[in-house]
């Protein structure tokens, strides 16, 4: 049974499920698809579009853009 996405997450799961919704789902679209068969530019697509989905799946709940900001800053650091 396929689970359900909240569109307007509330609590880190529920944001860690519609990431990865809006970071799968942008991933199989034929024109991103496309653009990651070039090896040279695959790096920089994904993980454009993983901060992209992380980041909207945030401020969907309705989390602040310097607490966004300061939870992908974190999250980047070795």
């Amino acid at each position: 049974m396929p689970e359900e996405v909240p569109l307007t997450p509330m609590g880190r799961d529920e944001i860690h499920k519609l990431e990865v919704a809006l970071l799968v789902g942008t991933l199989l679209s034929p024109e991103v698809i496309e653009l990651l068969r070039d090896p040279d530019e695959r790096l920089t697509w994904v993980d454009s579009l993983a901060v992209a989905a992380a980041a909207l799946a945030r401020e969907r709940a309705h989390i602040t853009v310097p607490q966004i900001a300061e939870e992908l800053a974190g999250a980047r650091q070795p």
